[in-house]
């Protein structure tokens, strides 16, 4: 086989992949779906395994959130909102916003847990992944429209 005809057909073999790598780098919601997806497959897996070896769900919860919020502002910043360039103010500002965001998200995360597994009597993981669904939309609105608006350029 010709080098011109191998290199043609691994470029076509490529092109698939090109295509979705475009699409994920120039779409805000599916780069979102893609951090958050990280986000929640660390926070789902850290508190699975935590009460699988008998820890209470609170402290699972408390432990998962803390390493999920910490990786989370990460994430959003730099592959979901691409945001960079930010004096240290701003960044300062930026990562104050997160925190508080994350915080409120957090709070709702941790008390719906203890209310409807340890108060309720729920099971614990089902209660934790649907709390997520809510917390992972919350957190899509808070990041969007008030934390990393205009790439974390708003004032």
């Amino acid at each position: 086989m010709c080098i011109s005809k191998k290199l043609s057909a691994e470029n076509k073999m490529m092109l698939p992949i090109k295509t979705v790598y475009d699409k994920v780098q120039h779409n805000e919601f599916v780069r979102y779906l893609i951090g958050g997806g990280t986000v929640t497959v660390l926070n789902a897996g850290i508190y699975t395994v935590l009460v699988l070896f008998a820890m209470k769900p609170r402290w699972a919860n408390l432990i998962a959130l803390a390493a999920a919020k910490v990786y989370g502002y990460f994430i959003n910043k730099f592959f979901v909102y691409q945001s960079r360039g930010l004096s240290a103010k701003d960044t300062r500002l930026e990562f104050a916003k997160y925190l508080s965001a994350r915080g409120l998200t957090g709070l709702v995360d941790y008390v719906l847990v203890l209310l409807l597994a340890e108060g309720y009597g729920f099971n614990a993981f089902y209660t934790k992944y649907g709390v997520m669904i809510l917390v992972i939309l919350l957190n899509y609105f808070f990041g969007k429209f008030w934390v990393f608006k205009n790439g974390g350029n708003a004032k």
